[in-house]
């Protein structure tokens, strides 16, 4: 990866006040302070740590708390030296001006999946000071201190693409952990990412790519495996499908026999005295 760094700043200041789009990659690091950042349409709450990457032509629009505002770094860049000729900042428009043929869409030709979309991760601390040194290179203004800036930024990105990867794998392991342990309860995927403080769109994209799977799906798997021991201790349709977390005993029973081909009442008749 050799990334082009078009700006760099560490600020206080949002100049957006309606959602905007950007003619190249955005990177928004928070130093201190909270907020929420407004992603296509979805709101996703960020404090100290919180790291936003998103591709050209992301809708977006930062809004920061107004008892605690944000200190933040923010970086306009290109993930490959396609069009280091333009230097200059690029400035984001209004969504409704935004002209799809001008973006820089070198997202497209990054080797890492993960830079192909927009993405937030949580607790991102342990890179503060190499997103201000990036800054503080950028700042200086010689040929070599952007040069370095650049491949610092470069190595963050690789950083970050191997950093996703393991904590998606361990993010995932403690979801199945956790749905495991309470799936009684009245668990939606929204309920489940706030328990991990990750948004439901991010939690459910991230589970179904690292396990071809999705939550709710995982969920009735768990759900529909702890009903069959159940059942053959003798407990009703009914009850078992409350004491599994099933709102109503027709849902379970559907759920139940498209996963074993029979119906539980038949599952019970075959096997209760085996």
């Amino acid at each position: 990866m050799d990334v082009f760094l078009r700006y760099a700043a560490l600020t206080d200041y949002l100049p957006n006040k309606s959602p905007t789009r950007a003619y190249d990659a955005r990177i928004f690091y928070v130093i201190s302070g909270q907020g929420e950042m407004l992603f296509e349409n979805e709101k996703i709450p960020f404090s100290a740590g919180s790291l936003f990457i998103y591709p050209a032509g992301t809708l977006y629009l930062p809004v920061p708390n107004a008892y605690d505002p944000p200190r933040f770094v923010t970086l306009n860049f290109d993930y490959n030296r396609e069009n280091e000729n333009q230097s200059r900042v690029i400035l984001p428009v209004l969504a409704a001006e935004f002209d799809e043929s001008k973006a820089i869409n070198s997202h497209l030709e990054c080797d890492f999946e993960i830079f192909s979309r927009s993405f937030c991760l949580q607790g991102m601390d342990l890179l503060k000071s190499d997103f201000l040194k990036v800054v503080e290179l950028f700042l200086e203004g010689t040929n070599l201190s952007q040069e370095t800036a650049n491949a610092l930024l470069s190595y963050l990105c690789l950083k970050i693409a191997g950093n996703t990867k393991a904590k998606e794998n361990s993010l995932c392991h403690k979801v199945c952990s956790f749905i495991r342990a309470n799936y009684k309860a009245p668990l939606t995927v929204a309920s489940i990412a706030k328990e991990f403080n990750y948004h439901p769109n991010y939690l459910g994209a991230t589970f179904g790519k690292i396990t071809g799977s999705s939550v709710l799906t995982y969920l009735n798997e768990v759900r529909l495996s702890a009903s069959k021991e159940l059942l053959l201790k003798g407990n009703s349709v009914a009850d078992t499908a409350f004491m599994v977390g099933f709102k109503n005993a027709d849902h379970f029973s559907k759920r139940f026999t498209e996963k074993y081909g029979l119906s539980p009442t038949r599952f019970k008749k075959e096997n209760l005295w085996v």
